[in-house]
C-alpha cells in the first residue's frame, strides 16, 4: 500500500516537471492570415492587421531593458504576395530622435524588427537575415536605418548603400496620448534577397521586435537603456530567440448579394382599363353620317329608275 502510494506520488512530480519544463521552454508561435487588401502604410492600425501580443504577454521577451516590465504596447503583423506588414504601438512619454549621421538604438526613441527567412533551425543565411529600424525626428522627419548583416548597413543620413530606404514604413507620435505608432512593410524580397525562398501561405519565419522608450540623455547619464525587446538579436542574445510566425490563408472575400423581393400577391392592386363613354356629340356625329349616307344612296337610287 505504502508502495502504491509512494510511485503515484512520485508519477504526480513528475507530470508537473514535466508541465513546468513545456511551458519555460515554449516558443511563440503565432499564425497570421493573409491581408485582402493590403493595409495603408500611414500609421493607423488598419482591419486586416492581427495582434500577436501585448508586451510580456507572451513568451519569447527578455527583461534585460525592463526589469520591472513598465512598457506597454502591442505588436500586430499580417501579409500579402508582396510584404510582410508589421505594426507596432508604444507608450512612449517622450519621444527625442534628433537628426545626425545615422538613426542609432541606443540614443534614439525607435522601433526595430529583427527577421529570420525561415523558422530556427530553416537555414537561412545573411541574405535571409535583416534588421531595421525606425523614428520619427523632434523635428517630425521620418528616419530609417538598416543594421543587419554588415553589408547592408545604412540609414536615412548615409545612403551609402541604398538611395532610399528598401521597405517602406511610416511613424506617427500622438503627443496627447503619449503614444508612438510604427508600421512597416517589408518586401518578401527584402526578408530573403538571396531569392531561395518562396513566401505564400503554410511558409514560415522568425520574428524579432525592439522598441526603445529612453532619451539621449537618460541613456548617455546613466548608461542604462529602458527598452522592451521580442526575441533577441536586436540588443541582446540571438535572432532565433524570436517568435515563429506562419503565414496563414486569406479570409474569404464575402459578396453581398443584393435580391430584389417581389410584391406579394395580396398586395398586387389589378387594375382593369376603362373604355371611355361614348359622347353625345361623338353620337350625334355618327348619325348624321348615317342620314347622309342613306340620303346619298336614295338619290343614286332614284337617278338610275330615271334612266
Amino acid at each position: 500500500m505504502r508502495t502504491k502510494k509512494t510511485l503515484m506520488v512520485l508519477i504526480a512530480i513528475i507530470l508537473l516537471s514535466g508541465m513546468f519544463i513545456l511551458n519555460v521552454s515554449a516558443a511563440d508561435a503565432y499564425t497570421i492570415p493573409g491581408a485582402n487588401n493590403a493595409p495603408v502604410i500611414d500609421g493607423k492600425l488598419d482591419d486586416s492587421y492581427m495582434k500577436l501580443h501585448d508586451f510580456y504577454d507572451c513568451e519569447n521577451y527578455k527583461t534585460i531593458g525592463d526589469d520591472d516590465k513598465s512598457i506597454k504596447g502591442s505588436v500586430y503583423a499580417t501579409y500579402d504576395a508582396n510584404n510582410l506588414y508589421v505594426f507596432i504601438i508604444a507608450d512612449t512619454p517622450v519621444n527625442d530622435a534628433y537628426y545626425d549621421d545615422a538613426l542609432s538604438m541606443g540614443e534614439f526613441v525607435c522601433a526595430y524588427i529583427a527577421i529570420l527567412g525561415t523558422a530556427p533551425g530553416g537555414g537561412y543565411t545573411d541574405d535571409s537575415r535583416f534588421e531595421i529600424g525606425i523614428a520619427i525626428g523632434n523635428d517630425g522627419r521620418q528616419m530609417w536605418k538598416t543594421c543587419s548583416p554588415g553589408n547592408i548597413r545604412d540609414s536615412i543620413a548615409e545612403k551609402a548603400v541604398f538611395s532610399e530606404a528598401p521597405f517602406t514604413y511610416f511613424v506617427v507620435r500622438d503627443e496627447a496620448a503619449k503614444k508612438n505608432y510604427y508600421e512597416f512593410a517589408v518586401p518578401w524580397t527584402f526578408v530573403d534577397r538571396s531569392g531561395t525562398f518562396i513566401y505564400k501561405e503554410g511558409s514560415q519565419i522568425t520574428f524579432n521586435c525592439l522598441v526603445n522608450v529612453h532619451v539621449r540623455e537618460e541613456y548617455l547619464s546613466s548608461g542604462q537603456p529602458h527598452f522592451y525587446e521580442y526575441g533577441g538579436g536586436i540588443w541582446n542574445g540571438g535572432y532565433e530567440d524570436g517568435g515563429i510566425i506562419t503565414l496563414g490563408a486569406y479570409p474569404p472575400i464575402v459578396v453581398e448579394e443584393i435580391v430584389e423581393e417581389l410584391p406579394d400577391i395580396a398586395d398586387v392592386v389589378t387594375v382593369t382599363p376603362t373604355v371611355p363613354p361614348i359622347s353625345p356629340q361623338t353620337s350625334d356625329t355618327i348619325a348624321l353620317f348615317v342620314i347622309l349616307a342613306i340620303a346619298a344612296l336614295s338619290f343614286i337610287a332614284a337617278k338610275k329608275r330615271k334612266a
